[in-house]
Order: C-alpha cells, then structure tokens, then sequence
C-alpha cells in the first residue's frame, strides 16, 4: 500500500479523528517519510578565500594554495593569479580542513578550518616568507 496524504486522510477518518488531527497527522507522517525539506535544511557548505602574501605584504601570484580535507585526508589546490587571491567553494560545513600555501619551495603556516565554524563564507590571508 502506498503512503500519500489522501490516503492517509482516508485512514484517519474512518477511526473517526477530527478532520484538523487528521490533517496535522498526515502533514507530519509525509514530512518525516519524505525526510527534511530544504526550507528546514541547514546550510551543507562553505566557501573559503583570500590572498597570498610575501614577508612586505606585497601578494604571490602562481602560489599554490592547498585545502586538505582532514577525515578524507583528499587535497584540493589553486594556483594564485596576478592579484594573488584564492577561492575554493563548496566544501563541506561538517569537516575540518587544512589550509596552507607553497611557493618555490617555502611554505606558509597552516591554518585549521573548523567544521565547529559557522559561517559560511571565510576569509583567511596567507603569509609566505620568501626572504628565507
């Protein structure tokens, strides 16, 4: 037997329930058979961006730039334009990553991402000292 609201109407009112009980029964038995709807979901994705940076502030284009998904250990990279600026979106909002940057052999910090943050869109600069 199939499950749809009119038939489920049927089968509440033949028990003689008050139409608005039936109606309220029916609407919450599709919703948790159908699961959530979007109007309700959460936000499943982030967006991280920024800028590479040498010593002086002055930005590093062709850095690569890596974000390392630390339960899947999967790496993702970008390399930087003329304006030094990296993007990477759609990343899940419920894993932490790693952030860091490489140029020419000499590497930023790490920066953690942490899936307790919740804004959906971070901005975080890297710093690459290229004096060393």
């Amino acid at each position: 037997m199939r499950l749809t609201l009119p038939s489920m109407h049927r089968f509440f009112r033949s028990r003689f329930f008050p139409s608005v009980l039936v109606s309220v029964i029916a609407v919450a038995a599709l919703a948790i058979l159908a699961g959530a709807s979007p109007a309700f979901a959460q936000h499943t994705e982030k967006m991280v961006q920024g800028k590479v940076h040498d010593q002086n502030g002055a930005v590093l284009a062709n850095a690569i730039v890596y974000l390392k998904n630390t339960q899947s250990l999967d790496v993702k990279s970008y390399i930087t334009e003329a304006d030094g600026v990296y993007r990477f979106g759609q990343i899940a909002s419920n894993v932490d990553y790693k952030l860091w940057a490489e140029l020419q052999g000499k590497k930023s910090a790490v920066k953690t991402i942490s899936s307790f943050d919740d804004k959906r869109h971070l901005f975080i600069n890297l710093h690459i000292d290229t004096a060393k």
